[in-house]
């Protein structure tokens, strides 16, 4: 939630998903999940169906209205896409010449380095 810049990755393209599920950053450490749906996936379930161990009790929802609360006043989303296009911009300079990188790319602070071979275990 919000690590890329948007509050979720498929944002950042023209996907529009039928169903969505959230878990961990929902709940920054609070067990929770959530599946979300739309659509013809939204009336597949029916109360009673989908169960889960960590799906709706008051506390996780309590602990998951404040994640999302704090996501927004603090404006993270926008404040990842700003870090990470940092991050981006110096790995680029840094690292764009050096043998056996071929690609460098990132959204918001999901960041990656691809490499033309295994990456050795220190």
């Amino acid at each position: 939630m919000g690590r890329t810049g948007r509050w979720f990755a498929f944002q950042h393209t023209r996907v529009q998903p039928d169903v969505l599920v959230l878990a961990k950053g929902l709940g920054n450490g609070m067990p929770i999940g959530v599946c979300l749906a739309r659509g013809t996936a939204a009336t597949t379930f029916e109360p009673g169906n989908h169960g889960s161990t960590f799906g709706g009790n008051p506390l996780a929802c309590s602990a998951a209205l404040a994640v999302i609360s704090a996501i927004e006043k603090d404006a993270l989303a926008a404040r990842a896409a700003q870090l990470g296009q940092r991050m981006l911009d110096g790995f680029n300079r840094q690292l764009a010449s050096t043998a056996g990188i071929t690609a460098i790319r990132g959204l918001g602070l999901m960041l990656a380095v691809e490499l033309d071979r295994p990456a050795r275990t220190w």
